[in-house]
């Protein structure tokens, strides 16, 4: 009897754990059926959504029949309301359904707005006359108003509702009752417990300023964007009470802070077949000389790079929402296909101009020695590296929702060869969607990438410039930088690559996670952006420990398309954060 090879038995263990996800059952399914007369097929199915999303978790004790089918009316009785039913009657349909008459629906006869006659160009408002009475909308329509309010400096102002039901006409009123109060704008701007951050580092840090509105939404991300500096561990405000001050009234706002420590050491280690144990270590001083600049010292070696390096980030540099990084860095890889020693140096300046939108534009100079194929040569890079960055993802390290992507360029000129010069460009884009409301909260992650070297031949452009792809951060169950065209088996490099990754994310209990993912791509030696031609694939298993930090990775890949004398049966990868 033979044995099932480490690659088949991964894959029957990927089929079985995935058997076993599809096979989760929603949340209490019983079966309900729901009919609705007159017939409203949209109707039906909002309600026997409903009903199957009903179960005893917030209950002290499992409920009975009678009580579960108590609950199903309330629940169907409530929505009918909500979408304008207020005659309807439920009657039971059977052991598991209901017959439900919603008789007529509620139209909005009369919407206007009681008080606020000193403000103008209010927003319009649903539902208008006419239209169903829809208890989302109302609701809707008074949080819209709040919020005019708010941008028309009325901090404290209040709206309330009244809906008036004709039951002879079926017809309801709608009348909005707003009490603006007096328009308040921010007095005093204070700070306290800040012991080595400057004080004007922390008010350009602000997009708050005496003489604007007060809003709580704009204080609220006053405090976040205090946190995210990096320089504190608390940060909390107080809001004195409006004061008449000449023809304005004011509210002072004190920020009450605790600071961070300014020094922090860090090591982490890894694993990767390929590279086998790595280790890297660090030192950091968050807050050099009290606005914030941050220098970063760090060195990690395993079997393929070692690096040393040394960075200093300068915030708000010349303008508030500008950042200044130099770098410095000593490095030697040594890859199947080439050895590569380094020395760079170089800035980079970024523009935030949006929470979301960054730009970057820098200049580096790259000193470096390549041999390969027993020939060495020397090169003095020139580079600009450009980018643009959108990130509308929920969290850096473990993104859930909301996706991001990047385009950037980077000439290369070298100064040692003046004939030589190449262009690269890279585009890549990633998207995160999460079902918090199924079992084991799943998250589907997704990843597309793809590149491109103009300007030179492959043989001209450096061999550590080329791009690879395969390995850990690439496609894993491959070799490193192994997927891609073979010269006596070791990888060549490409002027273009396209990869991509889909993950499936699943939290199986307490800070464990289960991740079962495939990944594929190829490096191609011409300038070829055909996405999915010629690919490699891998597919493996993975576990997650959630910390506070970041996720730990562990991946178990095979290869799908493994290449006899070139693929192991398993590759296995440990590190901090998500794949991708």
């Amino acid at each position: 009897m033979s044995l099932l090879q480490p690659s088949r038995l991964l894959l029957l263990l990927l089929l079985c754990l995935g058997t076993q996800a599809v096979a989760l059952p929603l949340l209490d399914n019983r079966g309900t059926t729901v009919s609705v007369t007159p017939r409203n097929d949209a109707l039906a199915t909002q309600l026997q959504k409903r009903l199957r999303n009903l179960d005893d978790s917030d209950t002290a004790i499992p409920l009975s029949d009678l009580q579960r089918q108590q609950r199903a009316r309330q629940t169907i009785d409530k929505l009918l309301r909500s979408e304008g039913y207020y005659n309807s009657r439920i009657h039971s349909s059977g052991s598991a359904g209901y017959s439900i008459d919603t008789g007529p629906r509620y139209q909005v006869r009369t919407i206007r707005l009681d008080g606020g006659d000193s403000i103008s160009d209010w927003p319009s408002l649903q539902p208008q006359a006419g239209e169903p009475l829809r208890a989302r909308q109302v609701l809707e329509s008074r949080a819209t108003l709040l919020r005019f309010l708010r941008q028309q400096c009325h901090a404290n102002g209040q709206v309330d509702y009244q809906v008036v039901l004709d039951s002879d006409n079926h017809q309801a009123d709608i009348t909005f009752k707003v009490t603006p109060g007096p328009a308040i704008r921010i007095g005093e701007v204070t700070f306290s417990g800040q012991v080595h951050i400057e004080e004007p580092f922390l008010r350009n840090s602000l997009q708050i300023a005496s003489g604007r509105c007060l809003r709580v939404s704009e204080l609220d991300e006053a405090r976040l964007t205090l946190l995210q500096s990096g320089l504190l561990t608390s940060v909390h405000y107080d809001v004195t009470p409006p004061q008449q001050d000449g023809d304005l009234v004011l509210s002072d706002v004190h920020f009450r802070l605790t600071e961070r420590r300014r020094h922090s050491v860090r090591a982490t280690v890894g694993y990767t077949t390929d590279a086998r144990e790595g280790a890297t270590v660090g030192w950091e001083n968050r807050n050099l000389w009290g606005s914030g600049e941050h220098l970063k010292l760090e060195a990690g070696a395993d079997q393929i790079n070692q690096l040393a390096k040394a960075s200093l980030t300068l915030p708000q540099f010349l303008q508030p929402q500008q950042d200044l990084e130099l770098h410095t860095s000593l490095e030697e890889e040594d890859t199947d296909s080439y050895l590569s020693r380094s020395r760079e140096a170089g800035a980079m300046l970024t523009q935030h101009w949006t929470d979301h939108l960054h730009t970057n534009i820098g200049l580096v100079f790259t000193n470096s020695r390549v041999e390969e194929d027993d020939n060495s040569e020397r090169f003095e890079l020139l580079s600009m590296p450009l980018g643009l960055v959108l990130n509308y993802s929920d969290n850096l390290l473990d993104p859930t929702r909301g996706w991001n992507g990047g385009i950037s360029l980077r000439p290369y000129t070298d100064l040692n060869q003046e004939d030589l010069t190449f262009l690269q460009n890279v585009i890549s884009l990633r998207g995160y969607y999460s079902l918090d409301d199924w079992g084991w909260r799943p998250t589907l992650a997704l990843r597309a990438t793809t590149g491109l070297l103009t300007g030179a031949a492959l043989e001209s452009i450096p061999a550590d410039q080329r791009f690879y792809v395969g390995g850990g951060g690439s496609v894993r169950g491959y070799p490193y930088q192994s997927v891609g065209e073979l010269e006596d088996g070791d990888p060549r490099g490409g002027l273009s690559f396209s990869e991509a990754s889909l993950e499936l994310r699943l939290r199986v209990g307490g800070n464990w996670g289960v991740t079962l993912f495939a990944d594929g791509g190829y490096a191609y030696p011409d300038r070829n952006l055909s996405f999915g031609e010629n690919w490699l694939w891998g597919a493996g298993i993975g576990l997650r420990y959630h910390t506070r930090f970041a996720p730990l990775r562990f991946d178990l890949a095979t290869p799908l398309n493994k290449r006899d004398g070139i693929d192991d049966d398993l590759q296995f990868y440990i590190s901090f954060g998500q794949a991708f």
